[in-house]
């Protein structure tokens, strides 16, 4: 998918914090539950053409492949940790002693989940590929479709 977005901040590690007016494909996407009070969807990405604050970017947000792998980890891997957990050990010790365990090692999971995504998110994090011209609209020269001469 992309989109035109604003840059509103340059931060380390050639990242950018952009934010996305919210339109019309807004209201079928659930990442608009992210909006803040205007209105708009923040988003961060990495900058591939130099963009600086206030440049309007074209921005890539692979969808498909990194919603279902983010999933997986983050939901499969740690529901799949707390069953086994409670599996191997129902028959050793006390329901309580069972449950806390794979309370505990749930949460640790997800730890080494939160270390390890680090060192890949940029491969999976959207991208700032090109600056777009940003034209007002009274200073368009196109004409409306709707008005028949």
């Amino acid at each position: 998918m992309k989109e035109a977005a604003r840059v509103v901040r340059l931060m380390k590690d050639r990242e950018l914090e952009l934010r996305i007016p919210q339109g019309d494909r807004c209201k079928s996407c659930k990442a608009c539950h992210f909006l803040n009070p205007s209105g708009e969807m923040v988003l961060f990405a990495v900058n591939e053409c130099d963009a600086k604050v206030g440049d309007l970017v074209m921005v890539e947000i692979d969808d498909n492949e990194s919603r279902a792998l983010s999933s997986l980890v983050l939901y499969g891997i740690p529901v799949l940790v707390f069953v086994l957990t409670i599996v191997a050990l129902s028959s050793l010790l006390p329901e309580l002693a069972v449950f806390l365990t794979a309370i505990a090692l749930t949460a640790l999971v997800y730890v080494l989940i939160h270390f390890l995504s680090k060192k890949s998110a940029k491969k999976h994090m959207p991208k700032a590929v090109k600056k777009l011209e940003y034209v007002k609209p009274s200073e368009s020269n196109q004409e409306d479709p709707n008005q028949n001469a």
